[in-house]
């Protein structure tokens, strides 16, 4: 009987080793697949097929950048990853090779690398300057056209005298159509315009004042295009300061429509009393130089 239990109390001994050298014993990473690059702006995006058991503890994209092995840890359940910081006058090959890890040890798999890829070129970026403007001379009030129009107030050639006291008036005692009213600008040739700067009429009637904008383009004067809409509630005082508002870019239009949307009181006219339009300056960046200046 002690033989047979001496026995038994060994092979349990012997199973138990065995199971914990099967335990502590690191298993080779499996294999991704269907690696692909795909070049993006100042990037790469690699992608990835995971394989069924996804047995390894994470993935480590590696490339070269100045010279140095750039390494990037990836979890094991992410099939893709972007790479950015990169240059367009540069190519670039990436390593993927998955790996296991225990306190002991680290063992690495298959080592996937793809092709040269070239990342794409970043563009120009224009910035505009709504302080450093060029004023649009030549409008004329041929040019202008105005919906709607009081019959015996307000001529739309008030909204370009140069004379704050006087103003143009939308229809209302006759003709009275809900807003948005808009002043139309029809130049002879394309016209690039990025600003406005105007006057509220200098009068008491605050209720009619326009406190919300907005610009329309077109190329026929029949289609219409809304570009840019102005904050609501606009500050309508006081009356004898010039506003400014930008539109955060330049657009280029031969049909120009300056929309006002809303007043102050809700009414179905409105006024003003100057208008001028203004170029905005631009400065350009190329944005590829400075990503190479701090590579």
């Amino acid at each position: 009987m002690n033989k047979i239990y001496l026995y038994a109390t060994l092979l349990a001994c012997a199973v138990m080793t065995s199971c914990s050298k099967d335990e502590n014993t690191l298993k080779n990473p499996t294999s991704i697949a269907n690696v692909n690059a795909e070049p993006r702006v100042g990037g790469v995006v690699l992608k990835w097929t995971l394989p069924k058991d996804s047995n390894f503890l994470y993935l480590e994209v590696r490339y070269q950048k100045k010279g140095q092995t750039i390494k990037r840890l990836v979890s094991k359940n992410i099939d893709s990853v972007v790479i950015t910081g990169l240059l367009n006058k540069l190519d670039y090959t990436f390593e993927i090779q998955p790996f296991n890890q225990n306190k002991k040890e680290v063992k690495g798999g298959e080592i996937i690398t793809t092709g040269k890829i070239t990342p794409v070129k970043r563009p120009i970026a224009t910035t505009y300057l709504a302080d450093q403007l060029t004023q649009i001379t030549g409008i004329t009030a041929d040019m202008l056209e105005t919906f709607t129009q009081q019959s015996d107030e307000g001529p739309k050639k008030d909204l370009i005298d140069g004379n704050i006291n006087t103003y143009w008036h939308s229809a209302w005692s006759g003709n009275i159509q809900p807003l948005p009213h808009w002043v139309r600008i029809n130049f002879p040739s394309e016209t690039t315009i990025g600003s406005f700067k105007y006057y509220v009429r200098q009068s008491t009637h605050v209720t009619a004042r326009p406190n919300q904008f907005a610009i329309e383009t077109s190329a026929d004067g029949v289609t219409w295009k809304r570009e840019w809409t102005s904050t609501a509630n606009l500050p309508v005082d006081p009356m004898n300061t010039e506003k400014q508002q930008s539109f955060g870019k330049n657009l280029t239009s031969k049909f120009f429509r300056l929309m006002l949307l809303a007043n102050q009181g809700n009414l179905s006219y409105t006024h003003l009393s100057e208008l001028t339009l203004f170029k905005m300056a631009e400065q350009q960046t190329d944005l590829e130089k400075v990503a190479e200046d701090n590579y």
